[in-house]
């Protein structure tokens, strides 16, 4: 519902208006309304953008940026499904899902598995990677990755 549409119902409701075409009343609602719908528009839009799972711009941004993260997937609902699944990960707990979560932040289509030492997580990428994107990629998850254990990203 628009400023104008609001305006006018709202007044004809109490039964002291009746705002036709043409009117003076119908003139002043319309030059009220011509304002007021930019900030209904700008609030609309903030509130779209406050939720990742509505975010379409400079919320899904923001968020990437807090979360210091990369994406290969840039569609708008790629980005929010990662970001909704990173903001989920939690502390302390790492199994088998918990890394597969990791890899489903980065949109990784991806096989992983030890090295016969034990000691570093192997994680065979099926995505085709830039070098950039690479090493960005290898860094952020060997942040998400314990300590006690080491990642190697491969591409095959």
């Amino acid at each position: 519902m628009t400023a104008y549409e609001n305006m006018k119902t709202k007044l004809e409701a109490t039964g002291l208006y009746s705002i036709t075409e043409g009117s003076l009343i119908h003139a002043e609602i319309m030059a009220y309304a011509a304002g007021l719908d930019y900030f209904y528009n700008a609030l609309g839009e903030l509130l779209r953008e406050c939720f990742a799972a509505t975010a379409e711009d400079y919320g899904l941004t923001i968020r990437e940026s807090m979360i210091r993260k990369y994406n290969l997937d840039t569609t708008i609902a790629g980005r929010r499904k990662s970001i909704i699944a990173a903001m989920s990960m939690k502390g302390g707990i790492f199994d088998d899902s918990a890394l597969r979560k990791i890899l489903s932040l980065f949109n990784l289509t991806a096989h992983f598995g030890l090295n016969q030492e034990g000691d570093t997580m192997i994680c065979s990428c099926s995505n085709a990677l830039s070098t950039a994107e690479y090493n960005l990629l290898t860094r952020q998850i060997s942040q998400l990755m314990p300590s006690w254990l080491d990642f190697e990203l491969s591409i095959s």
